[in-house]
């Protein structure tokens, strides 16, 4: 989905409500995890920057949420995502049950050791 919204709580208020459900709470869990990341709206999708590197990003596709994280940590996580549809830097996912707010805090947790030695 593109989305011409400035900021991410106006992003989830564009979307339908099945996605909103699904979005919300990975949002949240992002927030809580990475307090001091930027949240903003970039390439038309939420993203959050640490130490002026990209943390992380969610988008709402046509058949799929995706989320966006290093390569690196895909590869420190493994076996988080064994069962999910990956790609170089993208999880992609239909249910919320399969990317669980709990999965994207450990991700972010895992992808802010890569940042730097600043701390969030």
């Amino acid at each position: 989905m593109t989305s011409e919204a400035k900021s991410v709580p106006e992003y989830l208020e564009q979307l339908p409500a099945d996605r909103r459900a699904i979005l919300q709470p990975l949002v949240e869990a992002i927030r809580e995890a990475a307090p001091k990341a930027v949240e903003s709206m970039e390439y038309r999708m939420p993203t959050w920057r640490f130490g002026g590197e990209i943390l992380c990003a969610l988008n709402s596709q046509k058949n799929y949420v995706s989320f966006y994280i290093s390569e690196e940590t895909h590869a420190e996580c493994a076996d988080l995502l064994k069962d999910l549809d990956c790609g170089k830097s993208c999880i992609r996912f239909r249910r919320a049950a399969q990317l669980p707010p709990a999965a994207v805090a450990r991700l972010v947790k895992v992808r802010l050791r890569h940042t730097g030695p600043q701390k969030c």
